[in-house]
């Protein structure tokens, strides 16, 4: 302020010859210099903030966070290579899971032979199931398939996501799932206590007619669904 009144002053006074110019020149260099400092000041003011915020360390998800591999006090370093921490996203959740490569070449020739028909949506509907036989009550969406075939297993990974909103679903857990990729019309399963074998291993079973009489019918069962057989025709 002192700099800037002294500099006012002084230009005044120099055009009545009242100062020197040199003096004149010494007021508005002064003034300059004063202004020079308070922004560098204000420089080091954002310096500081900027350092400040390099105190916290900020997740670039939102999610759950586990526990902390460090204490207050502990010499941190960049780039080190153990996490100070993890954080996991929890609402929506992935979960991995593998599907044999032959069966999904199965499916894909069904679905443009027509023998599957697409529900009408883009991606495949995913149900889970837990160790103990229950069924998670959320439905997920297939998301992904890899595009490469595990050569030793023959598996194909394959990605879906699921609405985790009462966090039942943890990073890590192990669950199996259920994929509804098409619609086999005109088929059914049969329970495998059902299904008879001839002499030439045809599938048979007894069916009741219109008359309340049993009579043996030759089925195809194509493939086992848990402990059913499909039958096609």
């Amino acid at each position: 302020v002192k700099a800037r009144a002294d500099a006012k002053r002084s230009s005044e006074l120099v055009k009545i010859n009242a100062v020197s110019k040199q003096s004149d020149d010494a007021a508005q260099a002064a003034h300059k210099s004063a202004l020079a400092n308070q922004k560098a000041a204000q420089a080091a003011v954002a310096t500081a903030k900027v350092n400040m915020q390099y105190t916290k360390v900020l997740s670039p998800i939102s999610g759950r966070i586990s526990r902390s591999e460090f204490t207050e006090g502990a010499l941190m370093a960049a780039y080190q290579a153990t996490p100070l921490t993890r954080a996991q996203q929890l609402d929506p959740i992935y979960v991995d899971v593998t599907q044999k490569a032959d069966d999904l070449m199965r499916i894909r020739r069904d679905l443009a032979s027509g023998a599957l028909k697409s529900d009408g949506k883009d991606t495949a509907r995913v149900q889970l199931v837990f160790d103990d036989g229950s069924v998670y009550a959320h439905e997920g969406e297939l998301t992904f398939t890899d595009v490469t075939v595990n050569e030793s297993t023959g598996m194909v990974n394959i990605r879906a996501v699921f609405p985790n909103p009462d966090k039942v679903l943890l990073p890590g857990l192990y669950v199996r799932a259920n994929l509804v990729e098409g619609v086999r019309p005109d088929s059914i399963v049969i329970p495998m206590q059902c299904v008879m074998r001839d002499a030439k291993g045809n599938a048979a079973v007894y069916a009741i007619d219109a008359d309340n009489k049993v009579a043996s019918r030759k089925i195809t069962a194509t493939r086992t669904i848990g402990t059913n057989w499909l039958g096609e025709s």
